[in-house]
């Protein structure tokens, strides 16, 4: 049953590349992700400006079908907010797709930001080696990095495919 839902979800994104044309395709998409390495430093002794680095891993959601999701990037805030921007990985059954991504995060709470950002620059394997398109996302970080930094967030995905 798995291999059809990822069948169907693959036929879904690939859609666009059987005529001779690209068409759009696009998905939205649920996350889970966990912080698997943070740095941080605070900025020339300056309280509350800090710059830091880090990775997340977890689990998307595509159509209801679980996808290996992956990010990576850097921040920077003074006193809770601020901006952070990197690189997003899904693992799909016909390929790899990536996006570069800019976003503002705030601080609501201690270690409970909300966040939101844009995709820009797609690039993959596979079916999505000449990918191009557009999306978004948004969540929140409700635990600190110690206690694993889980993070909810949903997206919209659009992409070119080419045939």
């Amino acid at each position: 049953m798995r291999g059809l839902a990822c069948g169907a979800i693959a036929a879904g994104l690939l859609y666009a590349s059987t005529g001779a044309q690209a068409e759009s395709v696009t998905r939205t998409y649920q996350a889970v992700m966990h912080v698997t390495h943070a740095e941080t430093m605070e900025v020339l002794d300056e309280p509350g400006h800090v710059v830091g680095i880090a990775q997340f891993r977890g689990l998307a959601l595509f159509d209801g079908e679980p996808m290996e999701h992956r990010y990576a990037g850097w921040f920077e805030t003074v006193d809770g907010v601020g901006d952070f921007r990197g690189t997003a990985r899904w693992e799909l059954p016909d390929g790899t797709l990536e996006a570069r991504y800019h976003g503002t995060l705030d601080e609501r709470a201690a270690d409970d930001f909300e966040f939101e950002a844009e995709f820009s620059e797609f690039f993959g394997t596979g079916a999505y080696l000449d990918a191009s398109g557009e999306g978004r996302f948004r969540g929140r970080r409700m635990a600190e990095v110690s206690k694993g930094g889980t993070t909810y967030l949903e997206g919209t995905i659009t992409l070119e495919l080419e045939p």
